[in-house]
């Protein structure tokens, strides 16, 4: 529980881990939300929505590395 309370206080004290995690989650949310609604009936729909999660992964990924190099701080 305390690493779980230590990872949201660091989240909170720096605003640009706090808008590349917020942001990281809308792109993949609404990726997700895109293949829910429309499904796999329009292909460029469906291609749009994996482009949506994709950037969203890497936008996590940008968002764990600035996360883990503020811990070895």
């Amino acid at each position: 529980m305390d690493k779980f309370n230590k990872f949201f206080q660091r989240l909170f004290s720096s605003t640009s881990l706090l808008w590349k995690a917020s942001f990281a989650l809308l792109f993949v949310c609404t990726g997700i939300g895109i293949l829910v609604a429309f499904g796999f009936k329009d292909k460029l729909m469906a291609a749009f929505a994996g482009v949506l999660v994709l950037y969203g992964i890497s936008r996590f990924f940008a968002f764990y590395t600035e996360y883990k190099s503020d811990d070895d701080e």
